[in-house]
Order: structure tokens, then C-alpha cells, then sequence
């Protein structure tokens, strides 16, 4: 499978304007990942609501992250673009 210029550009731009969960959501999409989509907005909204991301939400997202990217490694064959992204 091959993750689009266009989706790799999206994810760089949202980590650079760092909306670092914003872009592990657009890969968990990616991925078909629908379980952690949700548990990545649901760290997205306390994030805005609090105005800071908590420790624990941090080391659950850092979790996620870890996760989607060796699935990505899996997935995609173009998987040194997309990690470059982040």
C-alpha cells in the first residue's frame, strides 16, 4: 500500500503547526484504525478544552504513536516518507 504525497504533506504540515494528535489521526484513518481515531480525538478535545495536554494523555498518545508507526512500517511501502513527516 502507498500513502499519497498529498496525505504525507498534510501530516507534515499539521506536526509543524504542531498538531502532533491531529496528525496521528489522519494516519490511524490511514490505517483503518477507528478504535484508536477515537481515542486520539478524545485526547485532541481535553487538550483544547484544558489548554494542555496532561502527562497521562501524553504517554498514551506517545503509545499510539509508537503503535501506528510500526503498523505504517507494515503498511506502507513508502514508510520513510511518512515517518519523516513526524
Amino acid at each position: 500500500m502507498h500513502m499519497t504525497t498529498e496525505a504525507i504533506n498534510e501530516l507534515h504540515l499539521l506536526t509543524q503547526n504542531n498538531q502532533h494528535t491531529i496528525a496521528l489521526v489522519r494516519l490511524a484513518e490511514a490505517l483503518q484504525e477507528n478504535f484508536l481515531v477515537d481515542q486520539l480525538h478524545i485526547i485532541d478535545q481535553s487538550h483544547s478544552a484544558c489548554g494542555y495536554i496532561t502527562e497521562a494523555e501524553y504517554q498514551k498518545r506517545y503509545d499510539f504513536k509508537a503503535w501506528l508507526m510500526d503498523k505504517a512500517a507494515e503498511v506502507f511501502d513508502n514508510f520513510a516518507e511518512i515517518k519523516a513527516a513526524f
